[in-house]
């Protein structure tokens, strides 16, 4: 699937700049440790809904199914000049809770979303990334190849987060 409609090409040159640190990381992690990723949330909007702009990076990736940690993610994370809020010591903590890891690019500007699937939850909106993973797609986003979430799994996400911009943007579809 290629979409070239000018996603990123109209964002700040910072977010084009911290788009392609995450993409190369993603798809290095991939290949290297098989640590399974897709896009979600606000920079597919454009290529399934009405176009909004974001402020931020969402992304899923699959750290235990290949036997990494929190810890050992986050390793990689500092080896590839990503920086946290706190310190990685705090964010490791937070992200055992939550599944969720919050950090910036390499110039501490863009903030990345980067949930962590985990297979046993009782969490509606948690159940959807083992399933959305599966049918994941692969597209040129603004010229970098990577993987998304699938339009129907964009739309039940929305659904189920279930806020106004979530609806909005699912009925956009």
């Amino acid at each position: 699937m290629k979409k070239d409609s000018g996603e990123i090409k109209k964002m700040e040159f910072g977010y084009k700049e911290a788009f392609s640190q995450i993409i190369d990381f993603l798809e290095k992690i991939e290949k290297e440790h098989g640590i399974k990723y897709y896009l979600v949330g606000g920079i597919l909007v454009s290529l399934y809904s009405d176009t909004r702009t974001t402020h931020d990076i969402d992304f899923v990736v699959d750290i235990y199914a290949v036997n990494h940690s929190i810890e050992t993610y986050i390793e990689l994370l500092k080896k590839n000049n990503f920086f946290p809020y706190q310190d990685w010591i705090s964010t490791a903590i937070l992200a055992k809770d939550t599944h969720l890891l919050q950090y910036l690019d390499k110039h501490e500007r863009i903030k990345y979303d980067n949930y962590i699937i985990i297979r046993q939850s009782k969490n509606r909106y948690k159940q959807i990334g083992p399933i959305a993973l599966k049918r994941r797609v692969r597209i040129d986003l603004s010229g970098k190849e990577c993987w998304v979430t699938s339009k129907e799994d964009f739309i039940l996400s929305k659904l189920v987060f279930g806020g106004w911009q979530d609806y909005s943007d699912a009925l956009g579809c």
